[in-house]
């Protein structure tokens, strides 16, 4: 696959679906840079796909944690992918198994993920869930930055008090604040993330490429 070099992600006519997949064996082929969405089941994390990807491959269920499995999607000069949701109190000890496992085998093997986007519903507090998370992307030394979705179910009073509070629990992570309802910070976040992350790889790739 080609990727751009342009400074602005590519328009969302030519975005599609891939694949889902389990198993290490069955991801598309590497070398495309790629950011990966994680986030607690219910937080918004399927509407925020299908607002970033244009498309309404990402089903939207009124049931929390129904992906299963990681959902890549095409979007131009990266792809983004779709992991599944956290914390959702009626799954079992094999599910919760088979969770750590897709995403631990998936980082392990995917040296192409440029950004790791956490997902959360601004109305709840942050918690040991989504600590771990950040301490693991440190682990694995991806970078990893706060989606605050559902903006637009608190007015401004609230919205202030909750961001006072998350932003001393980030202690200095990259957040940023949309409503996939509306689209209100959709474009703005996938066209810093695509400067900060994607382009810098492509541009490491050409250079490496460069020196054979």
């Amino acid at each position: 696959m080609k990727t751009s070099t342009s400074s602005k992600p590519t328009t969302k006519r030519w975005r599609r679906y891939i694949k889902s997949a389990f198993f290490p064996k069955d991801f598309p082929a590497g070398g495309v840079p790629e950011i990966a969405i994680i986030g607690r089941s219910n937080a918004g994390k399927s509407s925020l796909v299908n607002a970033w990807t244009g498309t309404s491959d990402a089903k939207v269920s009124q049931a929390p944690g129904k992906t299963r499995l990681l959902n890549f999607y095409d979007m131009g000069s990266y792809r983004l992918v779709d992991m599944p949701g956290y914390g959702y109190a009626s799954r079992g000890k094999g599910e919760v198994q088979d969770y750590k496992k897709i995403v631990e085998s998936y980082f392990a093997v995917r040296s192409e993920v440029v950004c790791l986007v956490l997902i959360m519903d601004i109305r709840r507090p942050w918690s040991e869930d989504e600590e771990m998370l950040r301490i693991y992307s440190n682990s694995i030394d991806r970078p990893m930055v706060v989606v605050a979705s559902k903006i637009d179910k608190v007015n401004q009073s609230e919205k202030h008090s909750l961001l006072k509070a998350l932003e001393k629990a980030l202690q200095g992570t990259p957040y940023y604040l949309i409503s996939s309802t509306t689209g209100k910070g959709v474009e703005s976040l996938e066209e810093s993330l695509h400067q900060n992350y994607v382009l810098p790889f492509i541009e490491r790739q050409k250079n490496e490429k460069s020196e054979f």
